[in-house]
């Protein structure tokens, strides 16, 4: 992953933020799973949550208004 990709959503719940990936999936937004939880590299949890979506910063205000 580049440096071009943004943390769109984060949630302690890791399954709602599998549904919101779907959403967003299904909305043809490229977006990522992070388990923040299982990764080899903590220092990238910047939320200090479990789960997060991350998405390309161009696709980053569409992906917050179908979120939201």
């Amino acid at each position: 992953m580049d440096n071009n990709w943004k943390l769109v959503y984060a949630s302690s719940d890791s399954f709602e933020v599998k549904v919101i990936e779907a959403k967003l999936k299904e909305s043809n937004i490229e977006c990522v799973f992070f388990n923040h939880q299982d990764s080899e590299f903590p220092n990238l949890n910047t939320s200090k949550l479990e789960a997060g979506i991350y998405v390309h910063e161009d696709d980053f205000e569409n992906a917050k208004s179908i979120i939201d």
